[in-house]
C-alpha cells in the first residue's frame, strides 16, 4: 500500500525510510493507492529517495473498480508510459492522465 508514499520528505535521525521502496530492482514492482471510492486522477507526481539515489525513470498506471479486473491507462491504443525522474530529488508531475477507479496502481517501467 501507499502509506509510505510521499513527496519532499525531510530526513531525521532514527526514522525509518518514510518512502515507498520497491522490494526488488525490476519492472514488476508497483505501488497501490485505495481511494475507497471512485476518483478521477488528474495528476501523478514522483520523486526519488535521495540518500540512496533510487528513483523510477518511467511508469504506467493501471486502475480498477473491483480489485479483480484491472485496466491499463492507454493512449493511442497502447499502454501510456509516463516519464518520471532522472535524479533522486526533483519532483516530476504528469498532469491529467484521465483515468478513474478506486485503486489506481503505478508500475515502474525503468529504474535508476
Amino acid at each position: 500500500m501507499a502509506k509510505s508514499g510521499r513527496l519532499h520528505h525531510v530526513e531525521t535521525v532514527n526514522v525509518d525510510w518514510r518512502a515507498w521502496i520497491a522490494k526488488y530492482t525490476n519492472t514488476s514492482q508497483w505501488i497501490s493507492v485505495d481511494f475507497q471510492e471512485c476518483m478521477i486522477v488528474r495528476k501523478v507526481a514522483s520523486q526519488g529517495l535521495g540518500r540512496k539515489r533510487w528513483f523510477a525513470k518511467s511508469y504506467t498506471i493501471d486502475y480498477t473498480m473491483d480489485e479483480a479486473s484491472w485496466s491499463e491507462y492507454r493512449s493511442g491504443g497502447v499502454a501510456k508510459v509516463f516519464p518520471a525522474n532522472s535524479d533522486d530529488s526533483s519532483v516530476v508531475t504528469c498532469p491529467d492522465p484521465r483515468c478513474s477507479g478506486s485503486l489506481p496502481q503505478d508500475q515502474a517501467k525503468s529504474l535508476g
